[in-house]
Formats: C-alpha cells, sequence, structure tokens
C-alpha cells in the first residue's frame, strides 16, 4: 500500500504545471479566436486548454448558438 515515487512526482508536477499557467494566463499575449500554434502546444502538454486555446472556447460559448 502506500504512495509509489512515480505518483508523487505526478502529483507535483501537476501542481506547479498548473500553478504556472495560473500565472501566465494572467499575463497573455494578443489572444486569437483562432489558437495560435505556441498556445496549442502548451494546451497538448499541459492537458488544459490554455491561452487561445481557451479564449477561443469561452468566446464561443458566449456567441449565440455556440460557435
Amino acid at each position: 500500500m502506500g504512495i509509489e515515487l512515480e505518483d508523487v512526482i505526478q502529483a507535483a508536477a501537476r501542481m506547479i504545471t498548473g500553478r504556472i499557467l495560473a500565472l501566465m494566463q494572467v499575463d497573455p499575449h494578443q489572444w486569437s479566436a483562432r489558437p495560435c500554434d505556441t498556445c496549442r502546444t502548451v494546451t497538448a502538454l499541459a492537458g488544459e486548454d490554455f491561452g487561445c486555446v481557451k479564449y477561443a472556447k469561452d468566446k464561443a460559448k458566449r456567441k449565440p448558438g455556440g460557435g
């Protein structure tokens, strides 16, 4: 029973990644409704929407008809 070292490392990495993304999110570049390659890459690496990707999805939710 007990926690495996790999589980501890993964949990720490998720926590650190989340904090970094939160900091980056408040200081954005010019986001677009057409996600840039950088934001797509960060989204893929982090496993959560970031920057242009998040902006585009949020904008689509606000727009009548969702698109």
